[in-house]
């Protein structure tokens, strides 16, 4: 996670260039490309091993971080205001999930457990392909790909929004509750390539006419954000493993 001078979390939403960073992880070491920039190695073992956890916040909740020293801020600070040391980027310092913001459980069944450390929601994100392309149909001089919408799982096969009735997801060996619909924001907009916002606010716009929370008192929570993909938690035993062309079973 990259945090400002004050510990808050910053995200693309504000700092689209973030998108056009593309981090790899092989071991311990954590390396980080971008196009106008030079390869940057972390060594995660290395920052705890020399690091003391300090506190960052993220959507107000307090969260304990691992800071990865001085070069990775540099080069953060450079990439997002040319600066030498605005910039700092974080590494979660526990197993535990982060604690719950107040409003996350208002009306959804998170448990302590399902929030992981440093997503908005949950760690777990899935996008039916089907979906998808149905947006493309109603969209006009843009095309979306999965990547707008920064899933962790693909699905193909399905039907388009059939997603809208699952209760369970099967993939592999590792089952998923579903905990909500997923509601987007304002970073749909940034093409995930360029990190350049869209000027008709596309895709964002068109799925606001026809995805909004049905639920009349969640709808009064949420506004007017729609939804597209689904928000999942891990209910299998942890250290399993997903592989791309896995099987997807659904309930």
């Amino acid at each position: 996670m990259v945090v400002d001078s004050k510990n808050n979390f910053i995200t693309a939403r504000g700092y689209p260039e973030l998108l056009t960073v593309h981090p790899t992880i092989r071991n311990s070491i954590l390396t980080l490309k971008h196009a106008d920039m030079e390869s940057l190695n972390v060594n995660l073992a290395e920052v705890i091993a020399l690091q003391s956890p300090k506190t960052a916040q993220v959507w107000g909740v307090p969260v304990p971080v691992y800071d990865c020293g001085g070069e990775a801020s540099e080069w953060f600070s450079r990439l997002l205001d040319r600066s030498a040391c605005n910039y700092r980027l974080v590494y979660y310092a526990s197993q535990k999930s982060r604690p719950l913001r107040q409003s996350t459980n208002k009306f959804y069944k998170f448990t302590n457990n399902d929030t992981g450390a440093l997503p908005d929601e949950v760690p777990f994100n899935l996008i039916n392909q089907a979906s998808v392309d149905d947006l493309n149909t109603r969209l006009e001089d843009i095309q979306v790909t999965p990547r707008n919408f920064r899933p962790n799982f693909v699905l193909t096969g399905a039907k388009s929004y059939d997603e809208d009735n699952w209760k369970y997801v099967k993939i592999g060996d590792n089952v998923f509750e579903i905990i909500k619909a997923c509601t987007r924001c304002i970073m749909t907009t940034i093409d995930p390539e360029t990190g350049v916002r869209n000027s008709k606010a596309e895709p964002l716009a068109t799925l606001k006419s026809y995805r909004q929370i049905e639920d009349p008192v969640i709808r009064r929570s949420a506004g007017n954000t729609p939804r597209m993909g689904i928000q999942m938690s891990l209910r299998s035993g942890p250290g399993g493993v997903v592989s791309v062309n896995d099987p997807i079973y659904v309930a």
